[in-house]
Formats: structure tokens, sequence, C-alpha cells
């Protein structure tokens, strides 16, 4: 669905169609303005939380949510909500998990822009790191008053819903037409994000082996011809990792 231009303005109208829908009159055009000092609160709706609007996020590639998610985060952050703040703070966070940004280019926080550039290995080694919770404290420097619950200064990110945000193969989301046959070794072992522009396809994510070995990967393919190809081979590759022995041995 298309974002709302005023989502203040869109919630009101919305609340007024459900009062005129159930019998309610409401008087005169929806507009914002400051409430009375003697106004009293009818009631309060929370959004989802940020694990929870992360996991959407991911489960359904939602890109438009991806950008949105990285500007408020900048804004909490960095008190500064646009674009270039927002890229710059991923790589400045990607810098704390010990990978070299340097190399790493990103315009955008959508996956949407062909100028974004990070290699397969630094890809995969953020998953990696961000799902084995490592010890990051991040300085809010925004204004917790623009917030309804002012963030605990400093902030200790929890990225855990990074990982079970992650569809599974034949499971939810972008995942559940991946690993469909009966004996795929990567059904319900493979939770990935997909990544698709014209003539690129992606998957990165993470993989427990047969013998119960945790890993991650990113896989990217330029000047895709056949895209549907590309994706059965990548589930195939997916597939012989799953089936391996990979524990070091003793």
């Amino acid at each position: 669905a298309k974002a709302p231009v005023d989502p203040s303005i869109t919630t009101g109208q919305k609340f007024a169609f459900y009062l005129i829908k159930n019998n309610i009159k409401v008087n005169g055009f929806i507009n914002r303005k400051n409430a009375p000092k003697d106004a009293f609160e009818l009631s309060t709706q929370y959004s989802k939380s940020v694990s929870q609007l992360i996991e959407d996020t991911l489960m359904i590639s939602n890109n438009q949510d991806a950008e949105i998610l990285a500007r408020v985060t900048s804004l909490v952050s960095e008190n500064d909500p646009s674009t270039k703040a927002a890229t710059e703070l991923v790589l400045k966070d990607v810098e704390l998990l010990g990978i070299s940004s340097v190399d790493n280019a990103i315009t955008d926080a959508s996956g949407l822009s062909r100028s974004n550039k990070i290699s397969p290995s630094d890809l995969s080694e953020i998953i990696y790191k961000s799902i084995k919770n490592p010890v990051i404290t991040k300085v809010n420097k925004g204004e917790t008053s623009k917030f309804m619950i002012a963030p605990i200064l400093p902030i200790t990110p929890d990225p855990w819903s990074v990982f079970t945000g992650l569809p599974t193969g034949h499971g939810l989301g972008t995942m559940k037409k991946r690993f469909d046959e009966n004996n795929s070794a990567g059904r319900g072992v493979v939770r990935a994000k997909t990544g698709s522009l014209n003539r690129v396809i992606t998957l990165a994510g993470t993989i427990t082996t047969r013998d119960n070995v945790f890993l991650s990967f990113a896989i990217l393919v330029n000047r895709v011809e056949e895209p549907e190809n590309v994706r059965e081979a990548i589930d195939n590759l997916l597939n012989e990792l799953a089936e391996c022995n990979c524990a070091p041995t003793k």
C-alpha cells in the first residue's frame, strides 16, 4: 500500500470514518492543532515494537519500512532523520561490529539504489556478528521528548530480531516458495533475506548444517539473464551446505 503523505491527518480521517460508520456524527474537517488545556485522553494506541517492525520488514522484504526504520533510528541517535545521516549511521555501526566500511558505500537504506556497494563477505559477517549479539552500546543523541517513551541512555541494542525476522526456507514470507521440494536439505534450516533488482539476485542469511553448525552466508549475482535458474542454483548450493558435516574435528 502507498504510504500516506500526512500520517497524522490520515489517522484522523480514518478515525472519523469509523465514527461515522458507527452512526456517530462528525462535524467539520479533519485538521491538526494543539489540544486545549482541558482536553482529556480518550485512548492511546501504540505501534508495534521496533523488534516486531524489524521482523516484519525482513519477513516480506519491505523496502519502504527498511528506509523508515533507518531514518527513525538516525533521528533518535543523531537527531537527524535525513537519508544521508541514516546511511552514515549504518556505516558507523558496521564499524562498531569490527568490520571496515572503507570499501562499502550506502546511498539509501531501502536497498533499492544501484549505488549501494557491499561485499558478500562483509554482509555475511555483519549478519553473523549481529545475531551473535555483540556487546555494543549506542549513545542516543536525539531529542527523546519527541517520543512517547524516552529511551534509556545509553541504549544497548538487541539485534535478535535480525535472526527471528529472517524467513525460513519453504516457510513464510519471501522464502515460502524456496526449497519447496520434499527432499530439500535447506528446508527449515535456511533463514534468509531475499534481494532482487533488474539483473541482480541476492540471498543472505543463516543456515544450520547437518551436524548443527551455525553459519552465515551472503550470495550476490550480477548480470543475471535467467533469474529463476539463478535462484535454483543458489538453493542447490545451500542444500549442499545444509548436508555438510562442518564441525571442526578434534
